[in-house]
């Protein structure tokens, strides 16, 4: 079975979770027999095609970005034409618009799966003017895969969906062996003193240094507390200003600790010596926060705003963590020395959150349950093959 992953960017390129999602539905689809090829856009498509673990990963230009949304010329329509015509299943991760157009104007029609990882929010005018070729595209699916349940019962646009045979919800997932194969490389002390923090003693945010992601609402909350609040996070392509702005305002607050860009050895190194983790995001742009599920590997309290979307699902209220209202640094400082000031509750939290996250969010699950989505498309197709075939006998 061929499956073509799309999105507008991919590793080694864009980080990101999103991104770590297409990496993992593609190396645990590929245990069970599962070929994959990654689509996407680069800003320096050289070389064009990576072979990694997970997939052929195939890069065309982005010759633009209006709103965010990488924009090729007429090489990524032949080669995304191409192939489609080597997959079996298109697998789209909305938002892209880019890629409406893509298949709009490839005239091949292929089983498709969409992955809905969020509403486009916060666009404007541009919104209004994709929702058409939007409906057009969400109409053309034939699954249509939410990332968690409270985002398939919380998005308008899917609300809105007719055929809700269509829809379904697949949560993401990660695989905790890939974060234990990394532990031995792990010096925790010079990392620490690297970033002159101390066990235990800080809250840690992981995230690209975003809008949406609350950091106008953390800032002022760490003037609340009395420990350190570390920010792991590099500013984004396309987004550069916003990143600017937010190391020089991170300036004014001495509890927090801007740290930048991380490796995956850092990362989890802060991880494992965090107090907890915190994700102030305030927008539905924050479609689920994968960052919460890499705390819960290592059995850490977290902290997260209700914004309706999956991030209250990957982290239960009163159970793995607390779940506060956005745009409310009170709250969030509360929530924060809340678990900082009781270990007891914090160890609950914590051995909650990983327990949850064995339960509900391995990589092996999410694989499982696009192939079997996979498997029913091929099935169809192939009964419909046959049905057409038959009928074709028998005029």
């Amino acid at each position: 079975m061929k499956v073509l992953q799309i999105y507008k960017a991919y590793f080694p390129d864009t980080p990101g979770g999103l991104q770590e999602a297409i990496r993992q539905i593609s190396l645990h689809t590929s245990k069970h027999g599962v070929e994959s090829k990654i689509f996407c856009l680069s800003k320096n498509p050289s070389p064009k095609k990576i072979k990694t673990e997970e997939g052929e990963i195939i890069r065309s230009k982005s010759w633009f970005s209006p709103g965010h949304n990488d924009m090729g010329l007429i090489d990524s329509f032949l080669e995304f034409r191409a192939l489609v015509k080597w997959a079996d299943i298109l697998h789209f991760h909305f938002p892209w618009p880019f890629a409406d157009l893509l298949y709009l104007f490839s005239f091949i029609r292929k089983k498709s799966v969409m992955t809905y990882h969020s509403d486009v929010v916060g666009k404007g005018i541009l919104s209004k003017l994709y929702n058409p070729l939007m409906k057009f595209m969400l109409n053309r699916m034939d699954i249509i895969v939410a990332t968690s349940p409270r985002y398939l019962d919380s998005s308008k646009v899917l609300k809105n969906i007719k055929n809700k045979k269509k829809l379904k919800y697949i949560s993401l997932g990660l695989d905790k062996k890939e974060y234990q194969k990394h532990e031995n490389e792990i010096d925790d002390k010079k990392i620490l003193n690297k970033f002159k923090l101390k066990k235990n003693k800080y809250f840690l945010f992981i995230g690209v240094l975003r809008k949406y992601k609350g950091l106008d609402f953390l800032f002022p909350a760490s003037n609340l507390v009395d420990f350190k609040i570390a920010i792991a996070g590099a500013t984004q392509p396309g987004d550069l200003d916003t990143g600017k702005f937010y190391i020089e305002e991170s300036k004014k607050y001495k509890n927090i600790s801007m740290i930048g860009e991380v490796s995956n050895t850092e990362k989890i190194c802060l991880i494992k010596n965090s107090k907890g983790l915190v994700l102030p995001s305030h927008l539905r742009s924050e479609a689920f926060g994968i960052v919460l599920l890499e705390a819960a590997i290592y059995g850490k309290p977290l902290v997260s705003c209700e914004i309706e979307t999956g991030t209250s699902f990957a982290n239960l209220d009163n159970y793995s963590g607390i779940v506060v209202n956005p745009e409310d640094p009170t709250l969030l400082a509360n929530a924060m020395k809340k678990i900082y000031l009781n270990e007891e509750l914090a160890t609950k939290f914590g051995n909650n959150a990983r327990k949850r996250f064995d339960d509900l969010f391995t990589a092996d699950k999410m694989g499982s349950s696009y192939l079997n989505v996979y498997k029913k498309l091929i099935d169809k197709d192939n009964k419909n093959s046959k049905t057409n075939v038959f009928k074709g006998t028998r005029d």
